[in-house]
């Protein structure tokens, strides 16, 4: 079939057999008012590539920017000490990678606990804005209620942290990171049970912490469920990728497509992978600014054992340590006793 001297508008289009309409090596060779067509221009992107290297304009700006918000990201996530705290004893220890590492550890005779060997080693992690020192002191705070009890239990703790890398004293050996902290976190576990207080436990420790010290412990005893006698949790957030895009806001949406270069941080499925057999008692600060208590509830459920306690005091902000072990000495004596009875000889 042959189309003649068809007219669109002022132009008069020369004939064109149909074959020369399928045949794609013949396209630029039809005539439009008797001359070749003319080819495409290149267009440019904004970055001044023509459009074959746009994506290379693109993939440029995507590992700056992923580069830029790391960067940001390590800063906000571990900034180093800032707390002034008590020197503790040294406990020093190695890390996977072979660098030599200080931790400390302390007894609790100076806030009312038994003038005795230690049988009930506690291993608390820090939050992300101070040390092992402070970390230590955290933990006693959970405990001097209990101890100002006349009828309660006066557990013969032996309290164990370490600071992460990065961290006085563990300055100029590497910076802290998911997998650093974890690393060392385990490392500081096998060290704690060696010492005499962990021979007393029957290889059993209680472990807690604060804010991104929740994560660490969360992590250490999914890790290592069976050396656990229980977990105590302040303020937790449900993971950092959730806490980066509150960071962020209102400009998550901006950021998402690089939120996998921050640590993660997945407290979620962490809570999910606990035995059921271990006590937890979560104290939830209900004025925190910083982790909602929204969050914190969502750690809590995932929990699956039966053996928990959400112990909530709405005016606690997210240091608020010392009003939330006073408020809620009830929640946490329960969770101490049911947890010291799964130690060989008790608390």
């Amino acid at each position: 079939m042959a189309m003649d001297n068809i007219e669109f508008g002022t132009h008069d289009y020369a004939k064109v057999d149909a074959a020369s309409l399928v045949a794609p090596h013949r396209y630029d060779e039809l005539a439009i008012g008797g001359g070749p067509m003319p080819s495409p221009p290149l267009t440019r992107c904004r970055c001044g590539c023509k459009s074959w290297g746009c994506l290379i304009c693109f993939g440029f700006f995507y590992f700056w920017m992923a580069w830029t918000l790391k960067v940001v990201a390590q800063e906000n996530q571990y900034p180093g000490d800032m707390f002034r705290t008590e020197p503790c004893d040294d406990l020093s220890f190695i890390g996977r990678d072979g660098t030599s590492l200080k931790g400390c550890r302390t007894t609790f005779e100076k806030i009312g606990a038994p003038a005795s060997l230690p049988k009930t080693p506690f291993i608390f992690f820090s939050g992300n804005g101070y040390g092992g020192a402070r970390a230590v002191e955290v933990a006693a705070s959970l405990l001097i209620p209990q101890y100002k009890k006349t009828f309660g239990l006066h557990p013969a703790v032996e309290a164990f942290s370490f600071s992460y890398r990065g961290y006085s004293p563990n300055t100029g050996v590497g910076s802290a990171s998911e997998a650093s902290i974890m690393a060392d976190a385990e490392s500081f576990l096998d060290t704690v049970l060696a010492t005499e207080s962990a021979k007393q436990s029957g290889g059993k420790v209680l472990i807690g912490g604060h804010s991104l010290g929740c994560a660490v412990a969360l992590g250490l005893a999914s890790r290592r469920s069976e050396i656990v006698g229980g977990v105590v949790l302040f303020s937790p957030f449900t993971s950092m990728w959730d806490m980066d895009l509150v960071f962020w806001a209102p400009w998550s949406i901006v950021f998402f497509p690089w939120l996998w270069v921050s640590d993660r941080w997945d407290n979620i499925a962490a809570a999910a992978a606990l035995p059921e057999e271990i006590p937890v008692a979560l104290l939830s600060s209900g004025a925190d600014t910083i982790i909602s208590p929204a969050m914190q509830r969502q750690v809590f459920d995932a929990l699956r054992t039966d053996l928990k306690w959400f112990l909530q005091t709405p005016t606690a902000t997210h240091g608020s340590i010392d009003l939330e072990a006073k408020s809620q000495q009830q929640g946490v004596g329960d969770w101490l006793k049911i947890s010291c009875s799964r130690l060989l000889h008790g608390c």
